[in-house]
């Protein structure tokens, strides 16, 4: 969502006319978008799939597009099944380099239907390639754009300082605590269990770590069972969903990042942006787009909690962190990212095919 946004504010409306389609039942997303932009809704695939892809070719047969863009993997198949019949053109970009079987045979399918794939990240890239027909007869169709964030929005203002001490005691934490933050879906990928494990692991070596936990997801239950079990509901906050993540970040004095898959990882990028010292999981993406700018560590909690206390015994440690990890965070930009988007769409628009 925070990618389409960023895109379709930020684009040239005097060239593009923008129409944004979403699902029923997530209408704060229309929040994110400029007055100019059109906002229509379709039904939701998973509670009929009949009447969702009847919906969305009614909607295409009366805005006429030139370029469909595509982000998730139901709405893309149907979208690139869509184009068989229309005469438009279909960039399909995939936020992931790991699906459910389902989603994999749908892109297997599908996916050679666009007129450009773009992966977030050389990962995705290559699960793209993996995963499309006939992929070594298409190869200019590929394209890797890494996802792009507000950079502004990231920085520190005399205003946030205020803001954050009423945060900071809102959510229960004081100066005197160490904050620990895990920023995800609340779902098996992101790994949150493991970031409550390592807060267990921790707490005998920094008694005042906290761990605050934003995201929602269906896990959410399950982790906060997992809090009871270790005994650590003192030292665990969840914040649920929240909008404020640019103070959030500000009042962590690590993030850490143990998903088991990635497709690109905004969050991570964005703590940076912020200043904040990142650890994170050992995948190649993350090596991909953290680089220089945080620390690598096998995916298990004792792992995280000695990178964690080496942050909390070293103030000079966290600072240099800190200052890399906000010079790493400028490679990734939305305004680099939408001229990248804007590139494609020109392309098409002219019917030439550019790399």
């Amino acid at each position: 969502q925070q990618i389409v946004k960023y895109i379709c504010n930020n684009i040239s409306s005097d060239k593009y006319d923008i129409e944004v389609l979403f699902l029923k039942g997530e209408d704060k997303f229309a929040q994110y978008f400029e007055n100019s932009i059109r906002i229509k809704r379709i039904e939701k695939f998973d509670k009929s799939i009949i009447v969702g892809f009847i919906n969305l070719i009614i909607i295409l047969v009366r805005s006429k597009p030139d370029i469909l863009h595509v982000h998730s993997p139901i709405a893309g198949f149907f979208g690139r099944i869509t184009s068989i019949f229309f005469i438009f053109k279909v960039i399909t970009t995939n936020h992931n380099s790991y699906f459910p079987l389902h989603y994999k045979i749908l892109d297997y399918l599908s996916l050679y239907l666009s007129d450009y794939i773009v992966g977030v990240s050389n990962e995705a890239t290559r699960y793209n390639y993996k995963k499309t027909i006939l992929s070594q007869f298409q190869k200019d169709k590929f394209v890797t754009i890494p996802n792009g964030i507000s950079l502004e929005r990231f920085k520190t203002s005399n205003e946030d300082i205020s803001k954050l001490d009423n945060l900071c005691k809102h959510i229960g934490i004081s100066k005197k605590d160490f904050v620990v933050g895990f920023v995800g879906r609340l779902v098996e990928q992101k790994g949150c269990d493991i970031a409550i494990e390592t807060i267990k692991e921790l707490l005998p070596y920094v008694p005042n770590a906290k761990l605050v936990i934003v995201g929602w997801g269906e896990q959410n239950e399950q982790l906060h069972e997992l809090v009871r079990k270790l005994n650590i509901k003192d030292s665990v906050f969840f914040l649920g969903e929240r909008y404020d993540i640019e103070l959030l970040f500000k009042s962590f004095d690590v993030s850490i990042f143990p998903s088991r898959w990635e497709g690109f990882g905004l969050a991570p990028v964005e703590a940076m942006a912020s200043g904040c010292p990142v650890i994170v999981s050992s995948l190649p993406v993350f090596k991909e787009i953290v680089g220089y700018g945080g620390i690598f560590v096998s995916n298990h909690p004792s792992s995280f909690a000695k990178k964690i206390s080496k942050i909390y015994n070293n103030q000079l440690y966290k600072m240099e962190l800190s200052k890399k990890a906000k010079l790493r965070s400028k490679k990734f930009s939305h305004e680099k990212m939408v001229i990248k988007y804007d590139t494609l769409y020109n392309a098409l628009m002219n019917n030439q095919k550019k790399k």
